[in-house]
C-alpha cells in the first residue's frame, strides 16, 4: 500500500526563495535522469568510446542506455552498500582511479555523494548537504589524467576531483535535479557542462565551473536530462531538453532556441537519440505523462503513441527485429512493459509494480540477443529478452527501484555486472559471482517489541543467524505518513546479537514508525523483519545505580571468589515503567532480568559472580534497556564499577622428600678417562622418600678448577616424574670444553604443587679431570681430522721409520741381554763356593775365557 500512495503525495520543497508544490515521485523519477551529448550530423552516434565504462545516465550522450558488454546469466546479489538515505538515482561508473577497476559514483537523499569500489567498499565519501537526486556524470574537463565528478545539488551544480576533493560550485538558486552532461559543444578541446534547473533554465558551464550561457525557456521545471545533436548542419552540437510545462526545445550551443514543439502533458522523460526511420538523419524519441513522441532533427512530429497510464521512465531504443523500423521500449505507471514500433504494441509483459527505472540494453545471458534490464515499484529488478518481453529473470531487492541501472563489466572478468539502487538506499551489485547458497538467514526483533511506545535513544537488538553464518545486520527506520528509508546503521560484529542506538529526539511524535532490519549471510543472501512502533515525547525516568559486595569481606577479591553485585534500580518518572537490565564484566553478559516498576519506587538485584577465571582489571557495567512506555532521560541508564582481581594462590598439596647424594652421580666412561671435547653422559639417580608421588626438574652444573661463581657453567636440566618411596634416574649429555680439574654439581627441585619438607639434601657434587684427548694417527693420507694434509708422502713415512728403528734396536739389546745371563750365573756360583779362593789367578783366568765365550 505504501508504494502506491508515496507517489501521490504532495510536497512543499523549497528553491532559492520561492515555493515549489511538487509531486515527490516526480522528483524520485527525474533524479536518474542525466545529459547526454549527442555527437556527429552525418555518420550518427559519438560517446561509444566509453563502451567499456558507463559513465552517466543511460551510458552515453545519445542516450542509447546499451553496452557491448555481455553477461553470463545465474544472476545474484554479489554486494550491497547501504548509504544514509533514500537513493533515486543513477549510478555512473568509470575507472576513477585509473586501477584498472571501475568505481562506482551515486548521490543519495542523505546529502552525499559516495564513490565505491568494484567490490562494494566505500572508498570515500562527501558530504554536500540536502537531498541529492541528480545522477553523477563522470569525465574528463579540464584535460588532465584524472577524470572529474559533476552532479546537481539543492542549490547549484558542484564538481569533484577523483579523489573527493571539491573543485567548484555554481550557484542556480534553485534545486538541480536534472543529471549533468559534459561535452566540447563549442569545440575549444575541453568539455561544458549542460544541465537543467527547477527555475526553467538551461545552463551551459565551462570545464572550471564558469558560466557559459543560462537560458530561460517556459519558466517551468525541468526535470528532463538534456541529449546532444547537431539540429542545424553546422559543425557543433546542440541541445534537445523538454520541460514540465509540456515543450521539448531544440537549442543551439550558443544559447538559444532553434526550435519549440507542444507535447500532451508534462515532461519527466530524457530525449533518446537514434535514426527511427533509417533515412540518414538523426531523430528524437521523449515522452509526455500519457505520449510517446517521435520528432525529427527539425521539430517536426513524425508519430506519436498514447497510453492510458502514465510515462514517468524514458524511452530506449533499438532495432531488435531489423527491419528498419527503430523500436520504442519503456516502462509504465500501470505495472506493464511496453515495445511500440511505428505507431504500433509490437508487446507488453505485466509486471508486479509501477515503472520510474530507465532500461538498460545487454545481451545479459550470453546469447547473442540484447535483452532489458530494469526495476519496479515492488523492488523487482527484471531481465526481459528484447524480442519477445519474456522474462528471462527477476531478483527481488529490498525496495522500490526508482534508480536506473548501469550494466558494465566492473571488476573486468569478461562479464558485465548491474548497479542499481533501492530507494531505501542501498547500491546493488547483481553479478553471476559468490558463494551458491540458497538459504536465507533467520533474524528476529529482540527488543523493542511490536506496538511499543519509544523516546529518546531507544536501544535495538536484531537476533539473526544463517547456516554459512551473518555478514552483517541493517537498521532502517520510515514514517507510515511522509519520510523515506533512513538508516540507523549497519552491524557487522555480532555480540550478544546485532545492537543499534535509534535515535528519536528529533522525529516527530505521536506518529507511528516502521523499523526495518535486514540480514545478509556470507553469500549475499538476505531476508528482513519490520515492527511497528511509536515515538512519544519522554515523560518516564528509570534509572539505575550499583554497588559491589564482596563475601568474604577483603580489601581486594581473589580469583575463584564468589562476589555479589548489588544492583539498586529507581524508577523517578511520574508512571509506572517496566525495562531490562543488563550486567556485564567487560563485554561478556553474566545476568539479564525483565521487570516492572511503579512511579517513584525503587529495587534491589543481587547478581551473583563467580571470579574464577576473571583475574585482573575488570570493568562491570549495568546497562538498563528496552525502557517501556518511553525513557525521560537515558543518560543515568548505565553505570560502571572498576575492580581488580587477585590471582588466586596456588593450591598447597601434600609433602614429597627428594635427595641424591655423590654416590648417586656417575657418568657413561670411566672417570679416569674422561677427555676433552668428547661426549659424555652425566647420570644421578633421585629417590623421593615419599609420602606422595611428583614431579621434578633435576638441573646440571659444571665449575672449572674451582667452585666460583664465575666458572660456573649451566650443562641443562631435564623433568621426571617419580613415584612415592621410588629412585628414578636423569641424565644429560656433557662435552667439556677444556682440560683439567672440573666439579659437578647436581640439584633436583619439585615443580609440583608439593613442598619438600627437607631441601638440604637437594644438592650432591663430585669432581672428576678432563684429559687431553689421545692422538691417534690417521689410516690414510686423506685423513684430516688430526693433522694437516702433506703432498710429501717421503714426510708421511719419517715416523713410522722412526718407530720401526727403535723396536729393533728394542729386540737387539734384550737379546744380548739374554744371551750374557747364564755365563754371568756361572762366575757368581764360582765366587759363591771359593773354588778357587786361593788361586786368584785361576779365578781371573777363568773369568776371562768366560767373557770370550760371550
Amino acid at each position: 500500500m505504501r508504494k502506491n500512495s508515496r507517489f501521490k503525495r504532495m510536497r512543499l520543497k523549497r528553491y532559492g526563495g520561492s515555493i515549489l508544490v511538487c509531486n515527490r515521485a516526480i522528483l524520485g523519477f527525474v533524479s536518474y535522469t542525466m545529459l547526454f551529448i549527442l555527437a556527429s550530423s552525418q555518420i550518427g552516434i559519438i560517446g561509444l568510446a566509453f563502451a567499456d565504462n558507463w559513465t552517466q545516465f543511460m551510458h552515453d550522450s545519445s542516450h542509447s542506455s546499451a553496452t557491448t558488454d555481455t553477461g553470463l546469466g545465474n544472476y545474484r546479489v554479489s554486494w550491497a552498500v547501504p548509504t544514509g538515505g533514500r537513493v533515486s538515482s543513477s549510478p555512473a561508473c568509470y575507472d576513477v582511479d585509473l586501477d584498472g577497476k571501475l568505481e562506482t559514483a551515486i548521490t543519495s537523499y542523505d546529502g552525499n555523494l559516495y564513490l565505491l569500489s568494484h567490490d562494494g567498499n566505500v572508498k570515500w565519501q562527501k558530504k554536500i548537504g540536502g537531498e541529492l537526486g541528480s545522477s553523477p556524470a563522470i569525465g574528463n574537463f579540464f584535460g588532465d589524467a584524472m577524470p572529474e565528478i559533476v552532479f546537481g545539488g539543492d542549490d547549484g551544480v558542484y564538481a569533484y576531483s577523483a579523489g573527493g576533493v571539491k573543485l567548484w560550485y555554481y550557484n542556480t538558486n534553485c534545486g538541480v535535479v536534472s543529471s549533468p552532461v559534459l561535452y566540447d559543444i563549442d569545440l575549444d578541446g575541453t568539455d561544458e557542462i549542460v544541465v537543467g534547473g527547477l527555475n526553467g533554465h538551461l545552463y551551459a558551464l565551462e570545464g572550471n565551473g564558469i558560466l557559459k550561457f543560462d537560458l530561460n525557456l517556459d519558466g517551468s521545471e525541468i526535470y528532463s536530462s538534456p541529449a546532444c545533436v547537431n539540429l542545424n548542419g553546422d559543425q557543433y552540437m546542440d541541445l534537445v531538453v523538454g520541460t514540465y510545462g509540456g515543450k521539448v526545445y531544440g537549442v543551439s550551443n550558443s544559447g538559444s532556441v532553434l526550435w519549440s514543439a507542444r507535447v500532451n502533458g508534462p515532461v519527466y522523460s530524457s530525449p533518446a537519440i537514434r535514426d527511427m526511420d533509417v533515412d540518414g538523419h538523426l531523430d528524437i524519441v521523449i515522452n509526455s505523462q500519457y505520449n510517446m513522441y517521435v520528432f525529427d532533427f527539425a521539430g517536426i512530429e513524425m508519430w506519436n503513441y498514447s497510453v492510458s497510464d502514465e510515462l514517468w521512465a524514458s524511452p530506449v531504443l533499438m532495432d531488435s527485429n531489423s527491419n528498419n523500423e527503430g523500436e520504442v521500449y519503456v516502462g509504465t505507471f500501470g505495472n506493464r512493459f511496453i515495445c511500440v514500433e511505428n505507431r504500433g504494441l509490437m508487446w507488453q509483459t505485466n509486471l508486479q509494480g509501477a515503472v520510474f527505472s530507465s532500461a538498460a540494453i545487454c545481451n545479459i545471458n550470453g546469447d547473442g540477443l540484447k535483452d532489458l534490464i530494469f526495476g519496479d515499484s515492488t523492488g523487482r529488478l527484471y531481465a526481459l529478452s528484447s524480442d519477445t518481453g519474456n522474462e528471462i529473470f527477476a531478483i527481488t531487492l529490498t525496495d522500490a527501484i526508482d534508480s536506473s541501472p548501469a550494466c558494465c563489466d566492473v571488476d573486468k572478468d569478461g562479464y558485465a555486472e548491474i548497479i542499481v539502487a533501492s530507494v531505501d538506499g542501498i547500491v546493488w551489485c547483481i553479478s553471476n559471482k559468490g558463494v551458491t547458497d540458497s538459504a536465507l538467514p533467520k533474524l528476529k526483533f529482540g527488543f523493542p517489541s511490536s506496538g511499543s511506545f519509544v523516546a529518546g535513544n531507544v536501544s535495538v537488538l536484531v537476533n539473526a543467524e544463517d547456516n554459512i553464518g551473518v555478514s552483517k545486520v541493517v537498521l532502517h527506520y520510515w514514517n507510515f505518513d511522509y519520510m523515506d528509508w533512513v538508516l540507523v546503521g549497519v552491524d557487522s560484529t555480532a555480540n550478544d546479537g546485532f545492537t543499534f542506538r535509534w535515535d528519536t529526539t528529533s522525529l516527530e511524535k505521536d506518529l507511528r514508525y516502521e523499523l526495518r532490519a535486514i540480514a545478509f549471510d556470507n553469500s549475499m543472501n538476505y531476508n528482513y523483519t519490520k515492527i511497528e512502533l511509536m515515538v512519544k515525547e519522554p515523560t518516564n525516568d528509570v534509572s539505575c545505580d550499583m554497588s559491589v559486595l564482596c563475601s568474604p569481606s577483603v580489601a581486594e577479591p581473589v580469583e575463584g571468589m564468589v562476589l555479589e553485585l548489588s544492583v539498586e534500580i529507581g524508577n523517578d518518572g511520574p508512571s509506572d515503567g517496566s525495562a531490562t537490565v543488563e550486567v556485564y564484566i567487560d563485554s561478556s553478559r553474566i545476568f539479564i532480568f525483565n521487570f516492572t516498576m511503579r512511579q517513584g519506587e525503587s529495587d534491589r538485584v543481587i547478581v551473583i559472580w563467580n571470579t574464577m577465571g576473571w583475574k585482573g582489571d575488570r570493568t562491570i557495567n549495568v546497562k538498563i534497556t528496552n525502557v517501556h512506555p518511553y525513557d525521560i532521560d537515558e543518560g543515568n541508564n548505565v553505570f560502571t564499577h572498576s575492580i581488580t582481581v587477585a590471582p588466586a594462590p596456588p593450591p598447597v598439596l601434600p609433602p614429597a622428600d627428594l635427595y641424591i647424594s655423590a654416590a648417586d652421580i656417575s657418568f657413561s666412561k670411566m672417570i679416569n678417562n674422561i677427555t676433552q671435547n668428547e661426549t659424555c653422559k652425566i647420570i644421578v639417580n633421585v629417590h623421593n622418600a615419599g609420602p606422595n608421588s611428583v614431579n621434578a626438574r633435576v638441573q646440571f652444573v659444571s665449575f672449572y678448577e674451582n667452585m666460583t661463581a664465575d666458572r660456573a657453567e649451566i650443562i641443562g636440566a631435564t623433568h621426571i616424574s617419580i613415584e612415592n618411596g621410588t629412585e628414578k634416574n636423569a641424565s644429560i649429555d656433557w662435552i667439556p670444553s677444556k682440560v683439567g680439574k672440573y666439579y659437578i654439581l647436581v640439584s633436583v627441585e619439585i615443580t609440583s604443587q608439593h613442598k619438600d619438607p627437607d631441601e638440604m639434601n637437594n644438592e650432591a657434587c663430585v669432581n672428576v679431570t678432563v684429559k687431553v684427548k689421545p692422538y691417534v694417527p690417521p689410516t690414510n693420507g686423506n685423513d684430516d681430522d688430526d693433522k694437516p694434509n702433506n703432498t710429501n708422502e717421503t714426510n708421511m713415512l719419517i715416523p713410522i721409520v722412526a718407530i720401526l728403528a727403535v723396536i729393533c734396536l728394542v729386540v737387539v739389546i734384550a737379546f744380548l741381554y739374554i744371551k750374557q745371563k747364564p755365563a754371568k750365573r756361572q762366575e757368581q756360583r764360582v765366587l759363591q763356593k771359593g773354588r778357587y779362593d786361593g788361586d786368584i789367578q785361576q779365578y781371573r783366568s777363568y773369568s776371562s775365557k768366560i767373557r770370550r765365550n760371550r
